[in-house]
């Protein structure tokens, strides 16, 4: 099936970050000019859909192939074989008008070019209507110019990273798979799961992120072409396994069956990588892919052509290390695209063995299908001369995120909120018969760390009062606003911990005997790391305090407005505004008008005789001090749209905040 119409914003970055030799070629490819679509979702169409791949090849285009695992499936009949209602896995063939080679600095500097683009155009986290093939990243397209590097990416990260199955359920599956075992149905099954999030920032800023935490050989950032249906719109993969190249009629497969945590010291670590080589279970898992392997490119190899130059090799990543073989073959010269795919697809890596009857056994435990994961992303050229097949490398679909259209709902509690895009993570191992189940589990945790562990560019803030004598008379809330933003956004947290320094820090206080209160401001990195300051809190003039408008709206992509975050430029410079105005605040505004919050401070309106505040829905931070005004009884405040009219009749404003409490204000223009 081809899709009919081209879009400029379609395009795939195969990006090869292995180590490149001196002077060697640059192997990162870029495919833009999107034209069309193959599909193939009923596999008894496969050879008429390599047939329109196979022309567009001999006319000069370029190809991607995308593959999902349950195509697989049906492919050789396993699982589940008929195509179910809704089900839109398939086999597609994106056909482009062109592709450019890049080297490794060409590749960042493209893709920091377009999230430039994208933060120009206002679409931060959302589609980039001016393509891939916009002028300004044509001039850095193919690498090698010398230059400033790329600038860093902007913060990007992920919501409320969520599994799919409870550990219970996981530990239940595993003990399923044993019994299986032990009968004889199998002898390894790759069991996997899938996690569900919300991805936030630009994807191009996600993917730099991604790529600057581990190196693989087998990158890639797509931009699909969606139509009704597809749920899929993005694609960032960060696969170290090598499904299959075919080069000059020789294929060449390398597996990936074993896995260890890294160390954070280096005598640890190098300890770690000697054990994971040596160790028999893991030996014995490898051992049975690379069989697996073997007996898959005999059915389309020149007899006696299969070997296995080698074999349990540890290759490191950035928080694993991994166990690889290396199986090559010689193609047979009459061997074509649709028989390739019909002897190896699915990878055994991401299946167990025997293939067919374990695929059967992933179907019935599985909660959901796998999508692209586990499935096969990778170039075609045109076929060497006297083979039918294609020249082609493919990975294995793992360390792979899918992300859905964009939400455009601007309130947090219904939808996908405006700047976040629907994320599918999925993981898994092998499981044998001696594998413990909780061993397993925790090792899938560690194959996910390579996105819940990301840096997202930003920390947590907050700012506390501390009182002359120690006292933080809002403490309680800071901590549960902490360990709130902490979970959404997967931020290690040990609240012990900042206890203790907030202890350590109000003895030091309190020994300095000042007179007045101190402003306390704590962050929290992704990583765990806290960091405090403190500083004398300056007093206020008395009376009323002077606030400011900014009638610029705020963007509706805020993905974070419900969690307080160093992302706060706008904020920042609103406060610096009013100060220079003689004035305490500025408040914000959304685009279709309604009041949302000052840069430092919670608004409240007294309207007919009762306190309203703007709710959560409408952009507003959870403010320590604005919930301690909602839960107080003696101001029955309620939430409640405010608009700019409401400011103007208001019989009172106030506004508060953790440091300085409630105060009464007036809006001067």
């Amino acid at each position: 099936m081809d899709a009919p119409a081209a879009d400029p914003a379609v395009f795939a970055l195969l990006d090869d970050g292995g180590p490149a030799a001196a002077g060697e070629a640059p192997r990162s490819r870029l495919y833009r000019g999107f034209l069309h679509e193959h599909r193939c979702t009923d596999p008894a169409t496969l050879d008429a859909v390599a047939a329109a791949a196979g022309a567009d090849l001999a006319a000069g285009r370029a190809l991607v192939l995308l593959a999902d695992y349950e195509w697989g499936a049906r492919l050789i009949g396993a699982g589940t074989a008929a195509l179910a209602p809704g089900d839109r896995s398939a086999l597609r063939l994106l056909v482009f008008e062109r592709m450019d080679r890049l080297d490794a600095d060409g590749v960042a500097r493209w893709l920091a070019e377009r999230e430039r683009a994208c933060e120009r155009e206002g679409q931060a986290g959302a589609d980039d209507p001016a393509g891939a093939d916009a002028p300004a990243a044509e001039a850095d397209a193919r690498g090698g110019k010398p230059g400033a590097p790329a600038p860093p990416p902007g913060p990007a990260g992920v919501l409320e990273l969520r599994p799919a199955i409870t550990r219970a359920r996981f530990e239940q599956d595993i003990a399923r798979i044993h019994e299986a075992i032990r009968d004889g149905e199998t002898y390894q099954v790759n069991h996997t799961y899938r996690l569900h999030g919300r991805a936030w920032g630009s994807p191009w800023a996600l993917y730099r992120r991604l790529r600057a935490r581990q190196a693989v050989a087998y990158g890639a950032l797509i931009r699909l072409p969606c139509g009704p249906g597809d749920a899929v719109e993005w694609v960032l993969s960060r696969s170290p396994e090598l499904f299959v190249r075919h080069a000059a009629g020789r294929l060449a497969a390398k597996p990936m069956k074993g896995t260890a945590a890294r160390a954070s010291a280096p005598e640890g670590d190098s300890e770690t990588a000697r054990l994971l080589h040596a160790d028999v279970k893991n030996r014995a898992e490898n051992l049975m892919i690379v069989d697996l392997l073997r007996n898959d490119l005999g059915r389309i190899a020149e007899l006696g052509s299969v070997r296995v130059p080698a074999l349990f090799e540890v290759e490191p990543y950035a928080t694993v290390f991994q166990m690889t073989s290396t199986v090559e073959a010689r193609l047979r010269p009459e061997v074509g695209l649709a028989g390739l795919l019909r002897a190896l697809f699915p990878c055994g890596s991401i299946t167990g063995a025997p293939k067919h009857h374990t695929m059967d056994w992933i179907a019935r435990l599985e909660q959901g299908p796998r999508g692209l994961y586990t499935g096969a992303i990778g170039w075609l050229d045109a076929p060497p001369p006297g083979h039918a097949c294609p020249e082609l490398c493919l990975s294995v679909a793992i360390r792979t995120l899918t992300l859905g259209p964009a939400g455009e709902d601007t309130g947090s509690a219904v939808g996908t909120p405006a700047g976040t895009r629907p994320l599918t993570l999925g993981v898994g191992g092998g499981i044998v018969l001696d594998s413990v189940a909780a061993d397993e589990y925790e090792e899938t945790r560690w194959k996910a760390r390579f996105l819940t562990a990301l840096d997202p560019g930003l920390a947590l803030i907050e700012t506390l009062r501390a009182t002359p004598d120690g006292a933080l008379p809002l403490r309680a809330g800071h901590r549960e606003r902490l360990a709130r933003s902490a979970a959404a956004l997967g931020f290690a947290l040990d609240l012990a911990r900042v206890d203790a320094l907030l202890d350590d820090r109000l003895a030091q206080l309190r020994a300095a005997a000042a007179p007045a209160d101190w402003r306390l401001r704590l962050l929290l990195h992704a990583d765990g790391r806290v960091e405090l300051q403190h500083a004398p809190l300056p007093p206020l003039p008395p009376g009323p305090l002077r606030l400011r408008v900014d009638e610029r709206p705020l963007p509706a992509a805020r993905p974070l407005a419900g969690h307080k975050t160093t992302d706060r430029a706008r904020y920042d410079a609103g406060v610096r505004a009013a100060e220079a105005a003689g004035a305490f605040d500025t408040l914000f505004l959304t685009a279709d008008g309604r009041l949302v919050e000052g840069g430092r401070s919670s608004l409240f309106l007294r309207l007919d005789g009762r306190w309203y505040t703007p709710p959560l829905t409408d952009g507003a931070l959870p403010g320590v001090m604005r919930a301690e005004v909602l839960d107080d009884p003696r101001w029955a405040a309620a939430e409640r749209t405010l608009r700019l009219d409401d400011l103007v009749r208001a019989e009172a404003v106030m506004v508060c905040n953790a440091l300085r409490g409630c105060r009464e204000a007036v809006v001067v223009r």
